[in-house]
């Protein structure tokens, strides 16, 4: 989580092009194993016949989110703002800056360090 908070929220510091393809590349390899690790998460707790169930429920929640990211991009792509674009400041406050304290919160309290 803390690296994809990190190549996130750097997204938001490429002046151009190639430095927003090798974060977006860096993120996808962060982001790579969410899924299957969700469900192998779900595995530990739920039987083989209430997993099927918890599983649709996950992947569901994932279509309704793609569903709407179209009106939030529209919307996000409507801010003007002189020194910053729209996509910036909404990608910074709404996307990046909640996980990423979050992960260095968790790695350093949880335990596992």
């Amino acid at each position: 989580m803390l690296g994809w908070g990190a190549m996130a929220l750097l997204q938001c510091a490429a002046h151009n092009f190639a430095g927003l393809l090798v974060l977006r590349l860096l993120l996808g390899a962060f982001e790579a194993g969410f899924f299957a690790g969700v469900v192998f998460y779900l595995t530990l707790f739920y039987t083989r016949g209430e997993l099927g169930f918890r599983i649709a429920i996950f992947f569901g929640s994932a279509l309704l989110a793609a569903a709407f990211s179209g009106l939030i991009s529209y919307g996000v792509f409507q801010i003007n703002h002189p020194g910053v674009p729209g996509w910036k400041v909404f990608h910074f406050h709404q996307q990046t800056s909640p996980p990423t304290p979050l992960a260095i919160k968790l790695t350093f309290n949880s335990g596992f360090s």
